[in-house]
């Protein structure tokens, strides 16, 4: 057991949810999708954090319906989605699709309103429609990449 109760916290986390999470352990920026990502939106993300200042590495991936398709765990609820973020604690929270930001919704009795800029819970948040198709053209590239650009930078 370490010293740090965030830390307890952020480790147990893990341990219990671990089939739904991939990435950075430390959860600066949380990405929440439906189904686990393709590697064009995780790359264009990871480059999209690069470009804000925190590296390529700052990601936590949570994907509702765990990590690996077939892998035989059950979508997490509305209770377990509260839970896992509220245990990873992110700075920020980004959404990538209408299904995972509805999850969200009901997980914290809040509207997090899609395409547009929002908080969640005091969170940054950013819940896109659907990230990855708007990744299929030059005008949906730019409106992600609008939408992305408009969270805290990090400061150096």
């Amino acid at each position: 057991m370490k010293s740090n109760a965030y830390e307890n916290i952020l480790e147990g986390t893990w341990e219990v949810f671990g089939g739904y999470l991939d990435g950075a352990r430390e959860a600066l920026i949380c990405v929440v999708s439906a189904a686990p990502l393709g590697e064009p939106a995780h790359a264009a993300l990871q480059s999209s954090f690069a470009r804000l200042g925190y590296g390529t590495t700052a990601g936590t991936f949570l994907s509702l319906s765990g990590t690996e398709p077939g892998d035989g765990v059950p979508p997490l609820g509305e209770k377990e989605v509260f839970t896992v973020l509220e245990g990873l604690d992110p700075l920020m929270l980004l959404v990538t699709d209408a299904e995972a930001g509805a999850a969200c919704s009901r997980a914290y009795g809040q509207e997090l309103p899609l395409d547009r800029r929002s908080r969640l819970f005091g969170r940054e948040a950013r819940a896109f429609s659907s990230f990855g198709a708007m990744l299929d053209s030059p005008k949906g590239k730019q409106a992600a990449w609008a939408l992305l650009k408009s969270l805290p930078k990090a400061v150096s």
